[in-house]
């Protein structure tokens, strides 16, 4: 049976990052503000066609952020409904790399690095999280990253 004679619609897919930065000892998460739909999210977008979702993950948080980044882990993957059908967002533990290397996308207003507690707020994030079972380690570093090292006194 045909995805139209079935009433199933593909999915829509998308990637994005939980995208960390190392700050003293600890770590942060980079979220985005969303002028269009006025709210804090993590970076993510539809994939390109041709594109693996990896690749669309790293491209998405570049263009929302502006920094590159190196993939260190995969974080889960969400579902939800969306006005245009079903949506399936595959989101990946990311460092950042260095200063940002790029203007951030028009869609993006502002990049905000929040510590792990303040950005356990944000939808995509809790989501992720509460899905995948993937949350950051006690020491506040994402997963599959050294972890900051212990201060000394």
């Amino acid at each position: 049976m045909g995805q139209a004679q079935s009433g199933l619609s593909k999915p829509i897919r998308a990637a994005g990052g939980l995208l960390w930065r190392k700050v003293d000892n600890s770590y942060e998460i980079a979220v985005i503000y969303r002028e269009r739909y006025h709210d804090w999210s993590l970076p993510k977008g539809k994939l390109k066609e041709g594109e693996t979702w990896l690749q669309a993950a790293l491209r998405e948080v570049e263009e929302e952020t502006g920094y590159s980044a190196q993939a260190i882990s995969f974080a889960g993957a969400i579902s939800y409904e969306t006005s245009r059908g079903p949506k399936v967002v595959c989101f990946w533990h990311m460092l950042r790399l260095g200063e940002p290397v790029r203007r951030l996308d028009d869609e993006v207003a502002e990049v905000l690095w929040l510590p792990v507690e303040a950005a356990s707020s944000v939808p995509g994030l809790a989501k992720v999280s509460a899905k995948a079972g993937t949350a950051p380690t006690a020491s506040g570093s994402p997963p599959g990253a050294t972890p900051p090292p212990t201060p000394r006194p």
